[in-house]
């Protein structure tokens, strides 16, 4: 599927399909696309079966919208998930890390679920995925949650996690 955003920016969405094993139903159905923010690559997916289990075919209305203001509010998203990761990295280490020492970079965005009521959505969330670039956690990367609703988009949780 391909959408055109407003800002000329064209994504072509590919289908993927995560299967552990071959007589198990699939774990996911997403569809990704990867975009360019300030010269880096994100990539952008969500499970269709979000969509599917509420009787409702893909938005990609919806997912233009979405994407064309995430990518509009991008950098204040990177900031708020910022002002988490750092101390949650801090209580992690017990304040034994130096910011200096590395970065949180952005390298996902996934829609993760949407709630609906009659067929119409009433609110969604989403994460953004940072890579850990320092040196002492290689192995982790750290999540953040947002909930938008009635207009607002709120910060909700972050975690870290095995790659």
């Amino acid at each position: 599927m391909e959408i055109k955003l407003n800002n000329n920016i064209i994504l072509n969405f590919k289908k993927t399909t995560t299967i552990l094993n071959p007589i198990d139903p699939p774990l996911n159905n997403d569809y990704t696309t990867p975009f360019l923010y300030n010269n880096k690559q994100i990539e952008f997916s969500f499970d269709r079966y979000f969509f599917k289990k509420h009787s409702v075919e893909i938005d990609w209305q919806f997912i233009a919208d979405f994407l064309e203001k995430t990518i509009a509010n991008l950098d204040e998203l990177i900031n708020e998930s910022h002002a988490i990761l750092f101390p949650l990295q801090s209580i992690i280490f017990k304040g034994e890390f130096d910011q200096k020492e590395g970065k949180f970079e952005l390298s996902t965005i996934q829609l993760i679920k949407c709630f609906y009521i009659s067929n119409e959505m009433t609110y969604y969330i989403f994460q953004l995925t940072f890579d850990n670039e320092y040196t002492f956690d290689p192995y982790y990367s750290y999540r953040v949650e947002f909930i938008h609703s009635y207009g607002r988009t709120t910060l909700i949780g972050a975690k870290r996690e095995e790659h």
